[in-house]
């Protein structure tokens, strides 16, 4: 996702949720990825997927947390999925 190669990313993160169903970072990516991707149906599948995994997400706590040497690139992430359904 941090390349900007969201069909990759997407992949990726299809293939860690065969395994592990429940995993929060693969549905965040997934979110991301397709909003990048204007992809509007499957980012908010995925954004809904984030908030039954964990109902307190919140964007700002997300971004907190992630280690982006680029801020504008974490800036992104965050627009990224404000823009699937996330607050």
């Amino acid at each position: 996702y941090g390349s900007s190669r969201y069909e990759e990313a997407i992949e990726s993160a299809k293939e860690v949720l065969k395994s592990d169903q429940h995993n929060l970072d693969a549905f965040i990516i997934l979110a991301g990825a397709n909003a990048a991707l204007d992809r509007q149906e499957e980012a908010s599948k995925a954004a809904a997927e984030v908030q039954r995994i964990k109902p307190d997400f919140t964007v700002k706590k997300y971004a907190e947390t992630q280690p982006y040497r680029d801020p504008k690139k974490l800036e992104q992430l965050a627009k990224m999925l404000q823009m699937a359904g996330l607050h």
